[in-house]
Formats: C-alpha cells, structure tokens, sequence
C-alpha cells in the first residue's frame, strides 16, 4: 500500500472560499491566489470525544456583515491519547479533498483525500465512509482498507486514473457505487464514520463530515451531531472542494490529489 508521504507544493490558481462549518453563520466565497493571503471562516472542528477546537478568523455573512471569534487551531499533530467512552478514537483521519464531478462522467474516477493530523499512524480498517443527499447512507457506503502514517494523505476512488481526475496516485483503488451526489440544492455530503460500513445509519454521527451545496435542507450531520449549513459551495465538472483549515473548505479550480499539505 504506497503511502504519499510527501507535501508538492500547490499549483497557483484561484479558488473559491466556501462557508465554515459554523450551524449559525455562513461564510460567502472570496477568490485569491493560494500564494498569497487568504480570509479563513472560524468555526469549531469535533474532535471524537465531543469537544472542539475553534480558529481565529473574519467570517464574512451572507448579509455582507463581518464578525471575528477568537480561538485557537495549531494544526499541529495531534497525540492519540486513546479512546472515548463510546470507543471512538480521540484523534481520527480527516476528510481533505472531495471530487465528485470529474471531466467526462463520473463512473470510475470519483475520488477522496483523506489525512491523518495524529501523531501516530492510523488503520484505516476501523473506519468507513457514506454519501448521499438525503442521508449518509442512500448513495453508498464503502469501508476503508489500509493505514496512513501522521502528517500524511490517503486517497481512495478511481480505478481509474487519467488527467480526466487530475492524475491521482491511489492508494485504494476502489470505485465509488453508487457515484457521489453532485449537488447544489439540496447539499449533498460525503462523510466518515468509526466502525464497518454495514453498521452506519441515517442516525449515525460521523468523525468528519463536508456538506457541499446551496443549502442543507435534508439535515444532514455533522461531526457534532449538528444540522450545519453546508461547509462549501457546489464545485463545478473538473473542480474539487479542498479543505484549507481545520474548519474551512474552498471550491478548487484545480484539484490536487497528490499534495499533502498539513491541515
């Protein structure tokens, strides 16, 4: 199982700032150069033990009004510490980069970034992902095989992999059945769940979620167990949705499968 275990730098190219994962405020998209500086959204990111860390950041509103929260989010590994009373471990892989919309179809070249902020390497055996608009489970849902060392990114989808999906090296080639939601309105979502495929439920509250779309009208969770507006926008066909922090994602007009930049 090849492992991508070093950061390429990221391409310049513009992008578009999508909404943070805050249930009471959203955040209007803003495009800048990844070189440059960008505004990131504060929200609090779940870690598996119910609490959160929050960032500091300017949110701009829907309404064209700003507001700051103060926080912190080093973006440091994490230690592992163990596990929650429920057995959830304290620190899990988090969802990175989402294309759903690749060029000339979908079938076969959908693929997921994951990465592992921990400190330590994590099986990913013990973990699950599902997708779908209505709820987590009524696209599809697909179990994750292999491990991933700290700092470093994990991308499952494909089989296929051509400049028609940006190229990516996989590390578990496995296609996405049924396709993932393409959004806008309702949101879609692709979300990660401690535990095997078959147990997940329309009730059950994933490590990770990103919601992507217009508006989140079907409920669906976040990490918190919380009804969020959804994270980011509906990328468009051969964009990706990245995350950029802990707490924010952005609409990518070139995806980037094989970077790993610390998160």
């Amino acid at each position: 199982m090849a492992l991508l275990g070093g950061c390429a730098p990221t391409p310049d190219e513009v992008v578009e700032t999508g909404v943070t994962d805050d249930p009471t405020s959203s955040t209007a998209g803003s495009s800048t150069g990844l070189g440059g500086s960008t505004t990131d959204g504060s929200a609090t990111v779940a870690s598996a033990d119910g609490t959160g860390t929050s960032s500091e950041g300017t949110t701009l509103l829907l309404d064209g009004t700003t507001t700051t929260t103060e926080g912190s989010s080093s973006g440091e590994p994490m230690e592992s510490s163990g596990t929650t009373t429920g057995g959830i471990p304290d620190c899990h892989p988090i969802l990175a980069e989402l294309l759903y919309d690749p060029d000339m179809g979908d079938n076969n070249k959908e693929w997921l970034r994951l990465y592992n902020p921990c400190a330590v390497e994590i099986v990913l055996d013990d973990y699950s992902l599902g997708w779908g608009g209505i709820d987590y489970t009524d696209t599809g849902v697909k179990n994750l095989v292999g491990s991933v060392g700290p700092g470093e990114c994990f991308v499952v989808g494909g089989e296929l992999s051509n400049p028609a999906n940006a190229d990516p090296v996989l590390d578990q080639e496995s296609d996405f059945h049924n396709d993932i939601q393409n959004g806008p309105d309702p949101a879609d979502g692709m979300a990660l769940f401690f535990g095997e495929a078959a147990s997940i439920t329309s009730a059950t509250i994933p490590v990770d979620a990103v919601i992507y779309g217009m508006n989140n009208s079907s409920n669906l969770l976040d990490a918190e167990g919380n009804v969020p507006a959804p994270h980011v926008g509906d990328a468009a066909e051969r964009q990706s949705i990245r995350r950029t922090t802990r707490t924010t994602w952005e609409i990518a007009s070139i995806p980037t499968p094989n970077d790993c930049p610390a998160l």
